[in-house]
């Protein structure tokens, strides 16, 4: 039987729901050989397409590839800021000079599709580099979105907004809320008819802080010149739908793995703590193809992390190891 999003069934299929087409000619393979200069790289990325470099010989060769493909697209300095995040929040650990471990999860937990990070990031470019996988599983899912889906009427991000109430903050307080919790002025000021989950403790006497749910709202793609929607991580691992339907797309596609006996979808969706409500999203509505890729050692992966959301199925606990390391730009 089919298992529940809160933990006791998986929903069965809609009418009409099918699953998002796969389109391997959207993945350009290049030889470590062939991006010494990367104008075949970048041009590929500025086509939308996902790159995989294959034959890279270790992780400082994987820094070298990336850190040239970044400069060439502009995005070096982001590069390194992103890097510099790496271990500041305790989840991640940095490797190599621009890499970071993947965030830590259990047995059998698959990733739910997202792009990285929130609006406020605006973290452009993602990229994976494999050291080795032996695992029956880890298979990489990049699901390229239709920005002008009418879907994204139904998504929504959980943002964290700030009534002032009244108040008038200084050049000091207003740099603390940005940094501290990602309130720019006057962009997250509270608006009227805003669906508030919950009211945060108040950093600052005489103000309030909400998490609230909003519209997606567009952002700018510097490597396609054009605005476009995005499936940011507080936008789909807050979504009990979205996990919902990775799973779905992993039992039909014969990749999902599970412990002996089964087992319902808040132990196997890595995300699951994390949800707050439901969209009612359909993957067949809201993508346009995907690309599903079980990386070797040795290949390095890019994509537009605005317009590729990625993605990982599970595996079977002892059935080998997987180094997976990640970058963002």
């Amino acid at each position: 039987m089919p298992k529940d999003v809160l933990g006791m069934r998986a929903p069965d299929a809609p009418e009409g729901w099918a699953p998002v087409p796969e389109d391997r000619a959207r993945l350009c393979a290049l030889p470590a050989a062939a991006v010494r200069d990367p104008a075949d790289l970048v041009a590929a990325l500025r086509r939308d397409e996902v790159v995989l470099v294959q034959g890279i010989s270790d992780q400082a060769h994987a820094d070298l590839v990336l850190a040239d493909a970044t400069m060439a697209l502009g995005l070096l300095e982001r590069l390194k800021v992103q890097a510099g995040y790496a271990s500041l929040h305790g989840h991640r650990t940095s490797v190599g000079r621009y890499f970071m471990t993947v965030n830590r999860r259990d047995d059998y937990h698959f990733i739910p599709p997202h792009s990285e990070g929130t609006p406020n990031a605006d973290i452009q470019l993602g990229s994976l580099y494999c050291h080795h996988n032996t695992t029956d599983g880890g298979d990489n899912f990049l699901f390229n979105t239709d920005t002008a889906s009418p879907a994204w009427s139904r998504l929504r991000e959980v943002t964290t907004k700030v009534d002032l109430c009244g108040r008038q903050l200084g050049r000091r307080d207003a740099a603390m809320l940005k940094i501290v919790h990602g309130v720019s002025l006057p962009g997250d000021v509270l608006a009227p008819g805003s669906e508030i989950l919950e009211e945060l403790p108040a950093p600052l006497p005489g103000i309030r802080l909400y998490n609230v749910l909003a519209p997606v709202r567009p952002v700018r793609s510097r490597l396609l010149d054009r605005d476009v929607r995005v499936l940011w991580d507080n936008v789909a691992t807050m979504d009990f739908d979205c996990a919902a339907e990775f799973m779905r797309l992993l039992q039909g596609t014969g990749l999902l793995r599970q412990p002996p006996g089964g087992a319902d979808i808040a132990a196997l969706d890595g995300a699951h703590a994390r949800h707050v409500w439901r969209s009612g999203v359909r993957f067949d509505q809201l993508f346009r193809a995907r690309i599903t890729h079980r990386l070797l050692a040795g290949e390095l992966l890019l994509f537009n992390n605005l317009t590729w959301a990625h993605s990982t199925s599970n595996w079977t606990p002892q059935s080998g190891s997987r180094q997976v390391v990640a970058a963002f730009a």
